[in-house]
């Protein structure tokens, strides 16, 4: 995928500057996201629109929200994040684990020119479900590259919202295999959610690997989850953030899961986002 590289230091854009979606008010608030609806028989709903039109060159994306949650609701979601004029967005970083609840923030690394409207859809287990979304657009060049779009391992006609990943009772559970890489990659990012309606609460921890098989890996990155009782809302304790490291074509990228409540098997859906 093609990459842009950062701007030499010292060319007057402040390093890390955020702006908001146009539409967004001043705080990211479940209250005052954006409100954004799945469409029917697990397709996507109407595309939001985030700006109207980028005041600036973006290197980044900073995105906040998810589907809403209720007990045995199914509220499962993908987040597609499209760039273009109305009626003909071009999807640019596809479908992103957004089921559970508004707790999820994800730091994506993105190069959008100026002038650009970006808008968002999501599509849900259950049809029609409601959601929220906001942005933030990252004005700098702050990442070692900023890619122009992203490719999705993991979520396909057979796992429509990840693969599913489980603990072996309270202790970790196999590695399991996300997906293997199709073409060269330099970034990768990781979405976590649930889509059981029927489970126990539980502290999860993750760890994220790369390797040719699930015997040769090397750790990449780790995180945690909180889930509630009863219900499919997944509490996310920290932000997802860009891992830079380079994936040949044909490399697995790889996850396991433990349940720190010490309680029995739990499971987390996941997918993998590289460019």
């Amino acid at each position: 995928m093609p990459l842009v590289p950062p701007l030499p230091l010292g060319t007057g854009a402040a390093v890390g500057l955020l702006y908001r979606s146009s539409s967004i008010p001043s705080s990211f608030d479940g209250a005052v996201l954006l409100d954004i609806t799945a469409g029917t028989g697990g397709q996507k709903g109407a595309w939001v629109q985030l700006y109207d039109s980028l005041p600036f060159d973006a290197y980044g994306i900073v995105l906040v929200g998810g589907s809403t949650h209720a007990n045995t609701v199914n509220s499962a979601a993908l987040l597609d994040v499209g760039v273009g004029p109305a009626g003909a967005e071009v999807v640019v970083f596809p479908d992103y684990l957004w089921g559970g609840n508004l707790s999820r923030m994800v730091v994506v690394p993105l190069f959008i020119p100026k002038g650009s409207r970006v808008a968002a859809r999501m599509s849900c287990a259950t049809d029609s479900r409601a959601g929220k979304v906001g942005a933030a657009f990252i004005r700098s060049p702050i990442f070692p590259f900023s890619p122009r779009s992203w490719r999705v391992y993991g979520v396909d006609v057979s796992n429509p919202w990840g693969v599913s990943v489980s603990s072996s009772g309270a202790n970790p559970g196999p590695v399991t295999l996300i997906g293997t890489t199709s073409v060269p990659h330099n970034v990768i990012l990781f979405g976590i959610q649930i889509y059981t309606t029927a489970a126990s609460a539980s502290d999860s921890r993750h760890w994220f690997y790369v390797g040719p098989n699930s015997t040769q890996v090397k750790q990449v990155w780790e995180t945690a989850t909180n889930m509630t009782t009863g219900n499919d809302a997944v509490l996310h304790r920290f932000p997802y953030v860009p891992v830079y490291w380079p994936l040949p074509s044909g490399t697995g990228i790889f996850a396991k899961i433990n349940n720190g409540s010490g309680q029995t098997t739990t499971s987390r859906n996941i997918a993998v986002y590289c460019a």
